[in-house]
């Protein structure tokens, strides 16, 4: 679990450097976007690439025939790299770091709200002008959806949890009243 996150943000950290570099952030997302899509949907291509008893030489030929003119450069290399590195089984979680780095630099803070009813659009809107003026960013919001909270709403962004739920209150109003005394 340790050494997954730490080769996904290696690879992320080294692809996001370089897309800086070469001002080519957007394609290299779009190109990531596209693969994962394809990985997920081929499921004889996913294993393919994966596996260990496969040439490297013959997954690095297939990679460029098919996908040679149609990505950008920093995204063949890179996917180029994961294979002959042994790190394809990784995509998925360097894709992943690689977005929250690119939403980070873009200046967004990713929130996750949960409440017991959905939304509308309205609150939505109420509550990502306030969240923007606490975290000073943009805000991408994350709707969750939990009726046993109750009611309120239960907030997550960073290492920050705001829990404002109807649950949460009741709870504390019975380990008060488990502490009061009657004689």
């Amino acid at each position: 679990m340790i050494k997954d996150a730490l080769v996904s943000g290696t690879y992320s950290l080294a692809l996001f450097r370089e897309c800086l570099e070469r001002k080519s952030l957007e394609q290299v997302k779009e190109d990531l976007k596209n693969l994962a899509l394809i990985l997920e949907k081929n499921v004889k291509l996913r294993r393919f690439l994966e596996g260990p008893q496969f040439l490297t030489e013959d997954k690095l030929s297939l990679i460029e025939r098919v996908l040679g003119n149609r990505i950008h450069e920093l995204s063949l290399s890179f996917l180029k790299l994961i294979i002959l590195k042994n790190r394809i089984e990784y995509f998925s979680d360097i894709r992943g770091h690689f977005n929250e780095r690119i939403m980070k630099y873009e200046g967004f803070v990713e929130v996750c709200v949960t409440s017991a009813l959905v939304l509308n659009e309205n609150e939505v809107e109420k509550l990502k002008t306030k969240l923007a003026e606490i975290t000073d960013g943009k805000i991408q919001l994350k709707q969750r959806v939990n009726p046993n909270i109750l009611g309120g709403l239960l907030i997550k962004f960073g290492h920050i949890l705001i829990d404002n739920t109807l649950r949460c209150r009741l709870n504390e109003i019975r380990i008060v009243l488990n502490d009061v005394k009657v004689h």
